[in-house]
């Protein structure tokens, strides 16, 4: 029989008294200012100006929409706003300007900054002191449970940093701690030594109306999703979780015996099957009524029926493998908290309940299949070691092999975090951490430097644009600050796959490009180039006689349809396009007088991409350098100023640019390319081998190393080595019948 419900707490068999040395001092303050760290940077966040503009017309007193209302191309394509109580929060905590009267000055983000600190000290602390942390962090649990605690929650962190952003999921991941802990309290999941006192489950005693009581799991579990859903859209995953508890409680219950409370069976199908139903409700239980419950699928379908990839367009639906560019370290710590893992749930078999293994595992599956989930699977990390108890060990030592004092072990636990903290905090503080990441994300608050347009948000709302075309890193930036529509604005589920088809059409930059806009009848196109993937686009709009350069700055560039070219002449004082873009170029570089080097750095890389659609190589170079000279290990600098060298034949000068970037980021594939062309170019076919083999090995889908591989291998006398490399080269392009003919040509030996 479980307890009654005014049941006293229970005290564990295996309880310690406190240790005369507080050993969990540094293990809780070393992961919460760890946290703390990285959540205090630069805005970046891209939705965060949607979320902004919805909650502004949320009070200004517009329903929560069914449909998207936020563009002209689809604005009855059916979309469930199921952020709709964050969009409020960020507007009470976000810019207080109005979003239509910005002017040239960025918006003040001070309050963003705020909130996404104290969203993740709730988080760790929720993490750190949950599962009677609190009691092990004080001794209760000897000075060893005590000094290890921090240990995973610092690896999990450098998972979960990259989604420590101004975005709903911030708070499911809080939402999900809650949730997972009082599932395992109300199907008898988790560990006597793990949980200390149990209330009552509801499955006697309580009654049915436990489930709607919050003194009891099952009402606080109600309660919770009925919040969660009014903040994002992860509420759906309440009932899932509670679904795999009604499946594996029973499988626990067999498996773990010597863990279990006796004479405490799992709840009774009927109750578990209600509080799964009640969840359901509460996904209900929202503006958006039926729609909320439906929102996941429809989310999950939409492109089934297409072959429209997102995943070179939207970072997040990439996987964590194939990130482009960036979190070298990240991925590693993945691997290893992988295999670390399956080594935990083995030695403390029977101590971590069923349910976290299973969420460990799928959340690390779905982290290896898009990286959005690397997040989830961070907080996973985390609850798989803190839900193991204090004494989790259950393997016997070698004989004669004597187990050191505790307070060598402890002592071991401590040095490694406070080790961790010395080592990763100044690399936080100096940006060198997020370069080697290769994100755009800066130590501080205010946002990321060359990010936002602001100027040509200014002149849009100045000139009424009403339609517009905005890539999607330019897209919600213009949605807050201007009361026109724009194409496309990021969400995936609010747009067709056609449309997302086209949008990628657009992106291409080629004449196709120009006659999908020219169909739109656009009033403005506005492109933020700091990614790089709409130079093409740029350019030809540049060269178009059909479209005029309104505004340029550091952040992006506005064309306006060539009619309007008698408005625009008013406006500027500029005789023409390079003239306003070499004009932009010089305000930016004027913005790199003060701030930190890194952010210096990237006003001069800002600088140098206006200076190149300028046509002015020598005042791009400068510009680089001039960045190199603030922060001289920025990696893409140093990448950009080594490209520049490359196309001008300046081969000996550019390739230790490449190789330093490589240094600083190893995951540059386009840097390690572009060193083994200099090193060809230079003689050096065996050191090339190497560097297309590195860009081969950071991208294996990346055509040019391949095949670049294959002469590199073919000139240092490694034939069959060319041959291997201009088969997978085959495989990515297999109908191209050049290389088809010196495929055949290198088995034959008839080429050199």
């Amino acid at each position: 029989m479980p307890p009654p419900s005014d049941a006293r707490e229970v005290q564990p068999r295996h309880t310690r008294r406190p240790s005369l040395i507080w050993w969990g001092i540094l293990p809780l303050l070393i992961p919460v200012l760890t946290g703390l760290l990285f959540s205090w940077h630069s805005l970046g966040d891209l939705d965060i100006w949607f979320h902004l503009r919805a909650g502004h017309d949320l009070l200004e007193g517009q329903n929560v929409t069914s449909v998207n209302r936020y563009s002209f191309t689809e604005p009855d394509h059916p979309w469930v706003n199921h952020e709709w109580m964050f969009q409020i929060l960020t507007v009470l905590t976000g810019p207080k300007e109005s979003p239509s009267s910005n002017g040239f000055e960025l918006p003040d983000v001070t309050g963003w900054n705020l909130m996404r600190s104290a969203l993740t000290l709730l988080l760790m602390l929720t993490i750190l002191t949950g599962d009677r942390g609190l009691f092990r962090l004080r001794g209760h649990e000897g000075p060893t449970a005590a000094a290890w605690t921090g240990v995973p929650v610092l690896v999990g962190l450098l998972l979960l940093w990259p989604r420590l952003t101004i975005r709903p999921e911030l708070i499911s991941y809080f939402f999900l701690v809650l949730l997972i802990r009082w599932a395992e309290q109300f199907f008898l999941m988790s560990s006597p030594l793990q949980s200390g006192a149990q209330m009552d489950t509801g499955s006697k005693g309580g009654g049915w109306v436990a489930l709607f009581d919050p003194r009891h799991p099952g009402g606080r579990i109600f309660l919770l999703t009925v919040i969660w859903a009014q903040f994002h859209g992860f509420a759906s995953l309440a009932p899932l979780v509670l679904l795999m508890c009604v499946l594996l409680s029973p499988l626990q219950a067999r498996l773990f015996r010597r863990e279990s409370r006796p004479g405490t069976p799992v709840p009774a199908l009927g109750q578990a099957t209600a509080l799964v139903i009640l969840a359901l409700i509460a996904l209900i239980m929202t503006p958006n009524g039926w729609n909320g419950l439906l929102m996941p699928f429809r989310a999950l379908g939409q492109f089934s029926q297409s072959q429209v990839d997102l995943r070179s367009t939207i970072s997040e639906l990439v996987p964590l493998k194939d990130s482009p560019n960036s979190l070298g370290l990240t991925i590693t710590v993945y691997r290893v908290s992988l295999v670390w893992g399956i080594v935990w749930i083995s030695v403390t078999f029977g101590r971590v309940s069923l349910l976290r293994i299973l969420v460990f595992a799928l959340a690390a599956l779905a982290a290896w299949t898009n990286q959005r989930s690397i997040g989830i699977y961070g907080v996973a990390f985390m609850l798989l070691h803190t839900g193991a108890g204090g004494n989790p060990w259950r393997f016997p030592l070698p004989r004669g092999f004597r187990r050191p004092p505790s307070t060598w072990s402890a002592g071991a636990g401590l040095i490694i975090t406070l080790l961790a903290a010395v080592l990763l905090w100044p690399q936080i503080v100096s940006d060198n951490f997020y370069l080697r990441e290769g994100v755009g994300r800066r130590f501080g608050s205010g946002l990321n430097p060359a990010r936002y347009p602001a100027t040509a948000a200014e002149s849009m709302s100045r000139a009424g644009s009403r339609l517009y075309f905005a890539n999607l890193d330019a897209a919600a930036y213009l949605l807050a600050h201007t009361s026109g529509r724009t194409f496309i604005d990021g969400r995936t589920e609010a747009y067709s796959a056609d449309l997302w088809a086209e949008y990628l059409d657009i992106k291409r930059g080629d004449d196709k490009a120009l006659q999908l806009l020219a169909r739109r009848r656009l009033d403005a196109v506005c492109l933020a180039t700091s990614g790089g993937s709409f130079v093409k686009l740029a350019g030809q709009l540049l060269d178009s006689p059909d479209w005029d350069l309104w505004t340029a700055e550091g952040a992006g560039l506005l064309f306006r349809p060539a009619d309007d070219n008698p408005r625009k002449m008013a406006a500027t004082s500029s005789g023409n396009d390079r003239d306003l873009l070499a004009q932009a170029a010089a305000r930016t570089l004027a913005s790199a007088e003060s701030g930190s080097p890194s952010r210096r750095a990237d006003f001069c890389l800002a600088a140098g991409h206006l200076y190149k659609f300028a046509g002015n190589d020598a005042q791009r170079e400068a510009a680089f350098r001039r960045g190199l000279s603030h922060k001289s290990d920025h990696p893409t600098l140093n990448h950009n100023l080594g490209t520049l060298l490359l196309n001008q034949g300046r081969f000996q000068e550019a390739l230790p640019y490449f190789l330093d970037a490589l240094q600083v980021n190893g995951r540059l594939a386009g840097s390690a390319l572009n060193a083994g062309v200099c090193q060809m170019r230079l003689r050096q076919p065996g050191e090339a081998v190497g560097s297309f083999q590195q860009a081969a090995d950071i991208d294996p889908d990346r055509f040019e190393a391949w095949v670049n591989l294959s002469v590199a291998q073919l000139g240092s006398g490694n034939r069959p080595g060319a041959v291997q490399a201009l088969e997978r080269a085959l495989e990515l392009r297999p109908r191209d019948r050049r290389l088809q003919k010196r495929l055949r040509e290198l088995k034959g030996g008839t080429r050199d």
